[in-house]
C-alpha cells in the first residue's frame, strides 16, 4: 500500500517537473477595451500578464462607444463653445476637436499607468504567432526581436477597413473627427456598429445625419436590438436610406460631394448633395499581421475567428474578445473581458448571460 502511494506522489511529481514554463500566465494582443479588462483582471488576480498595443490607439474603443457617448451634448460642452441642436453652426468644430484629443491622450496615459502599477508588461510592438503557445514580438524601436510564450493568449485587435473606397472624397469613420472644418451634412455609408455610432454622435451634435444601409440595419445582430437602435437614431432625426447602393461621388463647384445612389432592387437612380460622406462599411478585423495559421487557426471569409460560449478559438487556450470574434458582438466590451478573467483565473465559473 505505501509503495503503491508512493508511486503515485512519485507520478505526479513527474507530470508537474514536466509542464511547460511559460513567461506569462495569459498574453493579450491588441488595445480592445475588453482585452483592457481581462489583463487587469487577470494581473489583480495574481496571474503573470503581457500586452502588446499600438501607441495612441489605446483610447479607440473608449471613444467610439455608445455607452461612452449616451450624455454626447454634455461632452462636447466642455470643449465646444456652443452646442445648439436648432442650428446648422453646432459648435467651434476645433475647439471640440482639441477636446476630443486632450480626452484621448489623458485616457491613453492612464490606462498605461493603470496597467503599469498592477504589473502588467507592456509593449508598443507588433505581434505574430509562432506556435499556439509562442509570439513573434517585434519591436517598433529598434530593440531586438523577442519570443514570448503564454499558457493564455487573447486576441483583443480592432478593425480596419478593407475594400478600396468608392471615391477619395469619402472618409473612413476613424478620420471623422481630424477634419478641419465640421462635418455639415454627412452622408454615413454602412448599418455597421461603427456607422451608427458616428451617426449617434453626429445626430446629438445636431448635425443633418443620413445612414445608407446596403441590406439591414447591423446585419448579423440581434433583430430585435437593430430595430429598437434604428427607431432611437430616428427619435435623435437621423435619415435612413435602406438597400442602395452609391454608384458615383463627385465634387460640386461649391465643393460638397454629390452622390449618386441605385436600388438594389428596381435599378432607381437618386441623387443627393452632402458636405461630408464617411465610410463605415467593408470592415473587417485587423487581425492579418498576427498570422495566425502558425497557431492552427482558420479564419473565415470574414477574417473572424470561430469562438464558443468561453471565448475560445479551435485551440482551447486562445481567445478572442471584439470584433476578431465569429457570431459575437464587436461593440466595446469591457465586461467580458472581467468575466473571461474571472472563469480563467478566478473562482467565477458562471457563465455569461
Amino acid at each position: 500500500y505505501q509503495r503503491r502511494v508512493h508511486g503515485i506522489k512519485y507520478l505526479e511529481v513527474m507530470q508537474e517537473l514536466n509542464k511547460p514554463v511559460f513567461q506569462y500566465d495569459l498574453f493579450v494582443v491588441g488595445e480592445g477595451l475588453g482585452g483592457l479588462e481581462l489583463a487587469k483582471q487577470a494581473a489583480q488576480l495574481g496571474s503573470k500578464v503581457g500586452i502588446s498595443y499600438t501607441e495612441g490607439k489605446l483610447s479607440q474603443d473608449k471613444l467610439f462607444s455608445f455607452e461612452n457617448y449616451s450624455n454626447v451634448i454634455q461632452f462636447a460642452r466642455q470643449f465646444a463653445s456652443r452646442v445648439d441642436c436648432n442650428q446648422d453652426c453646432l459648435c467651434k468644430w476645433s475647439s471640440l476637436q482639441n477636446g476630443l484629443r486632450m480626452y484621448a491622450n489623458d485616457y491613453n496615459s492612464t490606462c498605461l499607468k493603470n496597467l503599469k502599477d498592477l504589473h502588467i508588461d507592456c509593449f508598443d510592438s507588433s505581434m505574430s504567432f509562432a506556435s499556439s503557445t509562442t509570439l513573434n514580438l517585434n519591436r517598433l524601436d529598434g530593440s531586438p526581436n523577442l519570443l514570448i510564450s503564454a499558457n493564455h493568449i487573447s486576441i483583443a485587435v480592432d478593425s480596419k477597413q478593407i475594400e478600396p473606397t468608392i471615391s477619395s472624397l469619402a472618409i473612413p469613420f476613424q478620420n471623422l473627427f481630424s477634419k478641419p472644418e465640421h462635418p455639415g451634412k454627412t452622408l454615413i455609408i454602412g448599418g455597421t456598429p461603427n456607422g451608427l455610432e458616428c451617426a449617434c454622435i453626429l445626430c446629438q451634435l445636431g448635425f443633418d445625419t443620413t445612414i445608407l444601409v446596403r441590406n439591414v440595419l447591423l446585419r448579423g445582430y440581434d433583430a430585435e436590438i437593430s430595430e429598437i437602435l434604428g427607431k432611437k437614431l430616428t427619435e435623435m432625426g437621423a435619415k435612413f436610406i435602406y438597400k442602395a447602393l452609391p454608384i458615383e461621388m463627385k465634387k460640386t463647384e461649391k465643393g460638397q460631394i454629390q452622390v449618386t445612389f441605385r436600388a438594389i432592387k428596381g435599378g432607381a437612380v437618386k441623387k443627393e448633395i452632402y458636405d461630408t460622406v464617411v465610410l463605415a462599411d467593408n470592415i473587417r478585423p485587423n487581425i492579418d499581421f498576427l498570422h495566425v495559421e502558425n497557431a492552427g487557426l482558420t479564419l473565415s471569409p470574414t477574417g473572424t475567428l470561430k469562438i464558443n460560449s468561453e471565448y475560445q478559438t479551435e485551440m482551447p487556450n486562445i481567445y478572442v474578445i471584439g470584433p476578431a470574434a465569429n457570431g459575437r458582438i464587436s461593440f466595446a466590451d469591457p465586461k467580458n473581458g472581467r468575466l473571461l478573467g474571472k472563469k480563467l483565473f478566478g473562482k467565477d465559473k458562471d457563465k455569461e448571460n
